[in-house]
């Protein structure tokens, strides 16, 4: 007698499909997306090296004369290497090195969030406004506190706190732009308390031992602190208010990304904790900006990285919804995004003409300078 077993019916039915999109995790690293990623950094670097170059050499004019007050100890390091030789012509090499270096990290921290449009935006960037490009090929620390800036916000997004305190120190070290990073900090540290519910006492811990460190430990304490507290006033400040008409008219491509990054935003209604803390950064530089035109290089990477950011968290949502209408719509969007590359020749020169108008050093009717 032979016994037969029945085997419950299995369960042929499907879970359904989660009523979120998953949260943005980077693509998984193949040999062809490898080289994909490092033509097209290769490419950005080579043109943004090449765009300085030529701005950065259109005037004999290196620095506006005198010590720039914002300008630390790791400033004046970081330009040692340039002093073997012509001291001019080492000045605007050096000048000309860190602005491209800046521009370049901009498309290093918006690439985690697609390569393409980081490298679309990185060419927006280039055509911000005139007085952006003049600053960043300014032997001074612009170019410099940006790209320290720019390095911080990339270390708090992806949760190296311990690297963030060694940029900390360093930005420290280098001018007195320091409490920009640590108000990013804040920023991308109330994000996440608002977003997910949640207290990132380390982000704040290891922020603030950074910059304890590097106002103590430092050549210039404790006079250091008595110059934080009192500040650059009047001219030093570079305080001279833009008008609401200037402000908008002056970078204008940049204006349309961020509205555009703001409308996604509000499309998508479930912003991610890194969205919303680099809105509230761009708008912490917006007021900046509106304070004194020197934020100009400051505002214009910041408000771009938020835009790189919430068009990624758009588009994965509209891609999850329907993978093919998706990337259809998303692509015909990227070519629409890619136009405003236009903007960028008329820029460059507007701003090509503002330094070649720059008198040469040394001039004895030019000005010293002492802003920052």
């Amino acid at each position: 007698m032979v016994t037969v077993l029945e085997m419950p019916p299995e369960n042929t039915t499907t879970p359904p499909p989660p009523s979120e999109p998953p949260e943005f995790a980077p693509p998984r690293r193949t040999c062809f997306g490898v080289l994909v990623s490092l033509f097209i950094a290769l490419a950005v670097l080579v043109i943004v090296l090449i765009y300085f170059h030529k701005l950065q050499y259109a005037t004999s004019a290196v620095m506006d004369g005198g010590v720039s007050q914002g300008e630390r100890f790791g400033f004046h390091l970081m330009y040692v290497p340039f002093t073997f030789g012509d001291l001019h012509s080492g000045a605007k090499k050096a000048a000309w090195l860190y602005a491209a270096l800046a521009a370049f990290i901009f498309y290093w921290v918006a690439a985690r969030r697609g390569r393409l449009v980081a490298a679309i935006l990185t060419f927006i960037l280039l055509g911000a406004s005139a007085l952006f490009l003049e600053r960043m090929c300014m032997a001074r620390v612009y170019s410099l506190s940006v790209a320290a800036l720019l390095l911080g916000i990339h270390l708090i997004l992806t949760r190296r706190y311990r690297a963030l305190a060694v940029v900390m120190f360093g930005t420290v070290w280098l001018c007195d732009d320091f409490p920009l990073l640590a108000g990013a900090a804040a920023c991308l540290f109330v994000a996440e308390a608002l977003v997910d519910k949640r207290l990132n006492v380390g982000l704040l811990r290891w922020t603030l031992l950074g910059m304890a460190a590097g106002i103590i430990i430092n050549p210039a304490f404790p006079d250091n602190i008595v110059s934080y507290l009192s500040g650059p006033s009047g001219a030093a400040a570079g305080a001279l208010p833009l008008g609401s008409g200037e402000l908008l008219t002056m970078a204008r491509a940049v204006w349309i990304v961020v509205g555009l990054g703001v409308l996604l935003g509000l499309l998508r209604g479930r912003p991610t904790r890194e969205t919303v803390g680099l809105l509230l950064i761009s708008f912490l530089a917006t007021l900046l900006l509106m304070k004194a035109p020197r934020s100009m290089e400051i505002w214009p990477p910041l408000a771009l990285l938020f835009a790189a950011y919430s068009w990624s968290d758009y588009w994965q949502e509209v891609v999850w919804q329907s993978p093919i209408r998706g990337r259809l719509m998303r692509g015909v969007a990227t070519i629409a995004l890619a136009g405003l590359i236009l903007f960028t020749p008329a820029v460059y020169r507007e701003a090509k003409g503002r330094i070649a108008a720059e008198k040469p050093v040394n001039s004895p009717s030019q000005p010293v300078s002492s802003e920052r």
